[in-house]
């Protein structure tokens, strides 16, 4: 009778397991997890800005700028409906730039009319761009010569998309809808696929940000960038607030599906000591809140240093002011 029971037991488990077997098992993708760094930045200092006189000169517009990156040899610089790449030595003398409204009819979704800000990988131009409804968010990806090379559509977890930036350590394309919240991708799509496979979210664990959850909708996620060592560099924009709290940029190290957010120390432009690369509006008359940080980028670029922001000042009736920022941090940026 026992003999007769194992045998039954075996044969049980047997027929289960084969089901299991065809049974399809829905397993979140393998994420590869970025190793911390062991030395980050403790410290920043802000190292000028240029243009200087916030003029770019009459190849470039600076109307609505949005974006800013490099390939190590050249910048790319973005305004709503054009992309600019220039020298690496005068960010305003233009090689090269492409229309939004040139590539559209390529765009088989909707009507493409914001270019938001950029990054440059392994040959490539990631652009996150937006349109009118129901058009979904999208990155657009050229060659390092700004020829259109394909596009895909954000997955529709995602609200909006006003960067994209690709993770060195892992390769990855990340971007964020509004508040605290990466999404990551496999930036790798056929030509004649037109959506990015989703990989996960990540949580941002702010250190620096508001206590209060409402205040995140108040909030405006600007850009973001990624070390060669993986840290990740994030542009916020406080709209609501003229004193400008959170308005800067925030670093952080992404492990085991958060983003925690890590001090770095300096001095603001009101000369205040900060715990991020903090900036406070100067406000001309009142209450009018006249700049706002854009996109970002990161390049070793020695004594001018490794992070450089954009920030954008709207001016009615006349052409946008826009300087580049540029902050240098002290050990593994």
């Amino acid at each position: 009778m026992k003999k007769l029971s194992a045998c039954f037991l075996i044969a049980f488990l047997t027929l289960i397991g084969s089901a299991v077997a065809q049974r399809p098992i829905k397993m979140e993708p393998a994420v590869k997890l970025m190793k911390p760094t062991l030395n980050p930045p403790t410290n920043f200092e802000f190292k000028g800005k240029n243009p200087k006189n916030s003029e770019w000169g009459a190849e470039i517009s600076s109307e609505e700028m949005q974006g800013i990156a490099n390939s190590q040899t050249n910048w790319f610089v973005s305004n709503k409906g054009t992309i600019y790449k220039t020298q690496r030595n005068d960010i305003k003398k233009v090689v090269k730039k492409v229309k939004l409204s040139e590539i559209q009819g390529r765009l088989k979704g909707g009507h493409y009319n914001h270019f938001g800000d950029l990054d440059f990988y392994d040959g490539l131009l990631y652009v996150a761009t937006t349109g009118e409804k129901p058009a979904p968010p999208i990155v657009i990806v050229f060659n390092e010569n700004l020829e259109f090379e394909k596009y895909a559509r954000f997955s529709d977890k995602q609200e909006g998309a006003g960067w994209v930036a690709i993770d060195p350590v892992t390769g990855y394309l990340y971007s964020s809808g509004p508040y605290r919240e990466l999404f990551v991708y496999d930036r790798n799509f056929p030509k004649n696929s037109h959506d990015l496979t989703f990989i996960r979210k990540i949580f941002l664990n702010f250190k620096y940000g508001p206590t209060q959850e409402k205040e995140y909708a108040k909030i405006y996620n600007q850009g973001g960038a990624f070390s060669p060592h993986g840290i990740f560099y994030y542009v916020l924009d406080h709209k609501a607030d003229e004193d400008s709290l959170y308005t800067g940029v925030h670093a952080f190290l992404i492990q085991d599906g958060h983003a925690h957010e890590i001090t770095i120390k300096g001095k603001n432009n009101k000369n205040k000591d900060v715990n991020f690369m903090n900036e406070k509006y100067d406000p001309d008359i009142g209450k009018w809140r006249n700049w706002e940080f854009e996109g970002i980028t990161v390049w070793d670029r020695g004594i001018e240093g490794q992070i450089h922001v954009l920030q954008l000042h709207n001016e009615p009736g006349s052409e946008d002011d826009v300087h580049l920022f540029h902050y240098k941090v002290n050990n593994d940026y």
